[in-house]
């Protein structure tokens, strides 16, 4: 016989069922699987590097490798390899109360006319600038220009407050901002 012939012998040999649940898994029969054990070498007094593998070609065969069993998961519980855990609805509606608003810096008109007169110092020929260069100017204006004259607080606490602001601009129909980007371009 010749090693083909051979190799399609042992795949007939191996049956291949699969579990009655709705996954694709194949599991080996019991007895199949210990027939495979009585012809394996290993443990035999003949056993050498070149008959421990799956065929004579000195590959191994995925059929040569036991299956683990399949086991069913009871509902409501959640497996090692599960990516998001499920919280009980209780736990999510107490998680929710306790959770604390996030509070958003109200812009105000002072803020609008600074950032609107920020954007109409740098933009450019085309009536365009972006967030990175009035960020930067801002940064490196006198602290006299970036206090309010009423409290002595500074305009802008963070670029991210200066986008909050854009947006108020584009909502009064003033700029037209893209936060992807960073663009704003004067109306």
């Amino acid at each position: 016989m010749s090693i083909k012939e051979e190799e399609e012998d042992e795949e007939s040999e191996v049956e291949v069922k699969v579990a009655p649940s709705k996954s694709r898994r194949k599991t080996r029969d019991v007895a199949d699987v210990k027939k495979e054990e009585d012809r394996s070498p290993i443990g035999k007094k003949g056993a050498n590097k070149e008959n421990l593998g799956g065929n004579k070609s000195g590959k191994t065969s995925v059929k040569n490798i036991p299956q683990p069993p399949l086991t069913k998961q009871e509902p409501g519980t959640t497996s090692k390899l599960s990516k998001r855990m499920k919280l009980d609805h209780d736990e999510q509606v107490s998680q929710l109360f306790d959770m604390k608003p996030v509070k958003k810096e109200k812009v105000d008109l002072v803020q609008k006319r600074y950032v609107f007169k920020l954007v109409n110092d740098n933009k450019d020929r085309q009536q365009k600038t972006d967030t990175d260069t009035l960020w930067k100017r801002f940064m490196t204006l006198p602290m006299a220009d970036t206090l309010r004259a009423d409290n002595s607080k500074p305009v802008m606490t963070s670029k991210a407050h200066m986008e909050d602001i854009l947006r108020e601009l584009e909502a009064d129909n003033l700029v037209m901002f893209d936060s992807n980007n960073g663009q704003v371009i004067l109306i």
